[in-house]
């Protein structure tokens, strides 16, 4: 599908994502896919129609946004009961938006050394 205005989309294509959600990194996604989701896509994305923000960022710019989304999994799976949420569910949803995360970065050869043998799964046992 060639990269149109929301309002020139077809139903169907604004209903359906090119590929679902959960299965794309947050720094896969486009304009686009920001609005087919019916959200508001970063001021970024905006002025760089059909590009992700892997796209747009340094190497050191994806190693800290890396570093930030392990630290939020941290937080939140010591904050989670404090929050009313239960980690397990907190866990399941943040461990696999960093997995297809690396997976997304490893796949497009931007995943920071750093990173490439990382274990997601392990935060699970740090305390």
């Amino acid at each position: 599908m060639e990269r149109r205005k929301k309002e020139n989309l077809t139903q169907e294509e604004k209903q359906t994502p090119k590929k679902p959600w959960e299965e794309k990194s947050a720094l896969e996604a486009t304009a686009a896919d920001h609005e087919v989701l019916g959200s508001t896509p970063p001021t970024q994305l905006k002025e760089n129609p059909g590009k992700n923000l892997a796209e747009l960022m340094s190497d050191k710019e994806i190693l800290e946004w890396l570093k930030k989304s392990e630290h939020a999994i941290k937080v939140l799976k010591k904050e989670a009961p404090s929050r009313g949420l239960q980690w397990e569910d907190v866990r399941d949803r943040e461990i696999v938006k960093m997995k297809v995360t690396l997976k997304y970065l490893e796949g497009i050869g931007r995943l920071p050394e750093e990173f490439k043998y990382f274990d997601v799964d392990g935060i699970e046992s740090e305390e």
